[in-house]
């Protein structure tokens, strides 16, 4: 995600849970002028890979 304000964000905590699910969570300015808020993000290491493969420059 991209934070729209130089300052005000937080590196995520990441935390692995026992099914293999990766859970990252922060905050920051994610729409230009709206108040900070928290945002949460699930994800299996597949999904990542799977997106990561897309990615022009690692063909």
């Amino acid at each position: 995600m991209d934070n729209t304000k130089n300052a005000d964000c937080a590196y995520p905590g990441v935390e692995l849970l026992p099914d293999g699910t990766i859970v990252t969570t922060t905050y920051g300015h994610w729409e230009k002028g709206e108040a900070p808020y928290i945002v949460s993000v699930r994800l299996k290491l597949s999904e990542l890979d799977s997106k990561a493969e897309k990615l022009e420059f690692l063909n």
